[in-house]
């Protein structure tokens, strides 16, 4: 029997810039209007940066910066990804990683769909094509191919 959805949904940011930096004020200042939404609370618990020296415009609680991708990568706690880095390298390769490791992936990258594809697969083997795809995005303003059964995909 697959595990329910968590109590909570884990975010790792990949990206501090601009928009980065709105997504994390969003997800630290507007917990319960995204509580309303999600049906659950929404956490960021970890934002990667290429550089933890450089002047931030938003303030972040202790612990939530990293400088390995694998901080976020390779945590099971966090569910969603969010990319905003841009670019192909290593936002494509962190993008497929996350993906393949059962993460839903969000990312605001701007590239040519045929420069840059993600697929995925279900995570509950039982459920067919149709049923729970992680979020595929292939080109920015597309639609994205998802499940009927959002509770079914954690």
């Amino acid at each position: 029997m697959p595990a329910g959805p968590p109590d909570v949904i884990n975010v790792g940011l990949m990206g501090l810039g601009v928009v980065g930096t709105g997504v994390a004020a969003h997800l630290l200042h507007r917990g319960p209007s995204l509580t309303d939404v999600a049906g659950r609370r929404v956490n960021l618990k970890k934002v990667l940066v290429r550089d933890t020296s450089l002047p931030r415009d938003i303030d972040l609680p202790p612990g939530l910066i990293t400088t390995n991708a694998e901080d976020i990568l390779s945590d099971p706690e966090i569910h969603v990804l969010v990319e905003v880095m841009g670019g192909t390298d290593p936002a494509e390769g962190y993008l497929k990683q996350g993906l393949s490791s059962g993460k839903h992936v969000v990312t605001a990258n701007k590239l040519d769909e045929s420069a840059f594809t993600l697929t995925a697969t279900p995570q509950n083997e039982q459920a067919d094509d149709t049923d729970c795809k992680k979020l595929i995005l292939t080109h920015l303003g597309e639609e994205s191919a998802t499940g009927d059964d959002p509770e079914s995909c954690w």
